[in-house]
């Protein structure tokens, strides 16, 4: 009786490891090359690609009007930012943005420039108050970052300011309704609690194609999801699919 018992339970086992190799779909994975810029339709994308390959985001500068923006915040990345590289930047925008992400290399409050959007990164990145220090005490935006940094949202009841709350919230959401702000959904919100609860439905929310897929690949970077992105949708899914896969 206990042989068949234990025979019973391996054919448990058996149909449950072939089940879950049939209902588990794998992530498709393929080779990076130069060649995968080839499939998007847009020369000034494809451009971004190249450069994204080459690892120099200083080439965005030379990217035309309208699309340089849109370069530098898929290329610039923390694990690429120098000093002298910003320095060398002449675009003010990913001058910017490259010290905001040298400053959350380094957990350096004093490459932010004076941007309070940096310091609040940097405090929700570190899990220091310590850049919160260089705003005005008790002010909104100070008590945002102590939230951040503490990831407590006690910190957010404490601002006045309804609109000013809701943003708080925002940045620490539990739920949809967090994310929902004068009656549209805030992206960097759903992106987060997409993440949060590696939920990709959660991204349907999101009505901007590139901005939707920007979302689904943070939460499954899975090259078939760009299948169902079309025009210049699918080009940033593929943007996206190629920054995720070299640890953007």
């Amino acid at each position: 009786m206990i042989v068949k018992k234990y025979f019973i339970l391996a054919g448990i086992i058996i149909v449950l490891v072939i089940l879950s190799f049939f209902l588990v779909r794998p992530i498709k994975k393929e080779p990076i090359d130069k060649t995968f810029c080839d499939r998007l339709a847009v020369s000034q994308n494809k451009d971004i690609c190249h450069i994204l390959l080459s690892g120099d985001p200083a080439l965005c500068d030379n990217v035309s009007e309208g699309y340089n923006t849109v370069c530098y915040e898929i290329v610039l990345n923390p694990s690429t930012a120098s000093e002298s590289l910003c320095n060398s930047l002449s675009d003010n925008y990913g001058k910017n943005l490259c010290f905001k992400n040298l400053a959350i290399k380094l957990k350096n409050p004093a490459f932010c420039m004076n941007d309070d959007d940096c310091y609040l990164d940097l405090a929700q990145e570190t899990r220091s108050s310590v850049s919160c220090e260089k705003l005005p005490n008790d002010s909104p935006a100070m008590l945002k970052c102590l939230a951040l940094a503490q990831g407590d949202r006690r910190n957010c009841d404490l601002i006045q300011d309804d609109v000013e709350r809701k943003s708080c919230m925002g940045h620490l959401p539990i739920g949809l309704d967090d994310c929902l702000l004068f009656g549209y959904y805030n992206y960097d919100c759903i992106k987060k609690l997409a993440y949060q609860k590696k939920d990709v439905s959660i991204c349907e929310e999101i009505n901007e194609g590139r901005l939707k897929f920007d979302c689904i690949l943070n939460v499954q970077n899975d090259l078939t999801t760009c299948d169902t992105a079309t025009d210049v949708a699918k080009d940033f899914c593929l943007l996206y699919y190629l920054r995720n896969s070299m640890g953007g």
